[in-house]
């Protein structure tokens, strides 16, 4: 690579790590003209051209990024946005699960994009939930779990899932994991209440819900339950459907496009 060429990637480089994509570009397509073949000048341009609703030129990018590096994790979560604002949605399922088999066979993903990648399987997983395609959402939870097993939002939503599709021991034991995984996470306890009422053990149910109050004495639904519970002949049935339960955040927002670093 000649000096001129160097100098080039650096400027482009260090104005895309700015977000001054306008700036940026002349300078990374200055090194393109020259050098074809270098993964992360293909990925900047790919943001940029995301950046400005190119998408089709998007994804040629993304796409020629991934087939220089294969393990360009970064690439291939963004390619996969692209396909799904695309309505590609078959080719960003393949993607996804490109990844996630990668990683399961030991090929290494840096804790940033794995947890990108975990929340794309939520978000897939979400869309089935939408259409009532319990074993479906259930799989794809299980696949993002299977790389952050520390999500306890997507062990919480598992755990819904799986109580609509009538498992709910399942659902009890994925709650009770998520709980001890992140004791402050007050939906997966508002929801692990709702479990033990299902089962008839009230008072560890109301216990569920007291500790909720305790890390977040504005939470309605736990009063309003630990109130049913109070009330004589108090029926399951009374308390809501699992898509019901509060959720704290927006807990499936990807960034990735608009913050990534090469």
């Amino acid at each position: 690579m000649t000096e001129s060429i160097k100098q080039q990637l650096t400027l482009g480089r260090e104005l895309y790590g700015r977000n001054d994509y306008p700036g940026a570009e002349p300078h990374l397509r200055a090194v393109l003209a020259i050098r074809d073949d270098l993964p992360d000048v293909h990925h900047m341009l790919g943001v940029i051209h995301h950046d400005r609703g190119e998408m089709s030129d998007a994804r040629l990018c993304f796409e020629r990024a991934l087939l220089l590096n294969p393990d360009y994790t970064e690439a291939a979560l963004n390619l996969s946005i692209v396909c799904n604002e695309l309505g590609a949605y078959t080719h960003a399922r393949e993607v996804v699960g490109t990844i996630s088999e990668r990683a399961r066979h030991g090929h290494r993903i840096d804790p940033y994009a794995r947890g990108k990648l975990a929340n794309l399987h939520g978000e897939v997983a979400r869309a089935y939930e939408e259409l009532g395609m319990w074993p479906e959402a259930v799989d794809e939870y299980r696949r993002g779990l299977g790389l952050c097993p520390d999500y306890a939002d997507l062990r919480t939503r598992l755990a819904m899932c799986l109580r609509s599709d009538h498992d709910v021991e399942g659902a009890r034991k994925e709650l009770e994991i998520a709980v001890t995984i992140n004791p402050a996470y007050v939906p997966a306890r508002v929801a692990l209440g709702v479990m033990y009422m299902t089962l008839g053990r009230h008072d560890e149910a109301a216990l569920a819900w007291r500790e909720a109050l305790a890390i977040d004495p504005t939470h309605r639904p736990a009063r309003v339950y630990l109130r049913l519970l109070d009330e004589p002949e108090v029926r399951p049935s009374r308390f809501p459907p699992p898509d019901a339960i509060e959720a704290q955040g927006d807990e499936f927002t990807i960034e990735l496009l608009t913050d990534a670093k090469t």
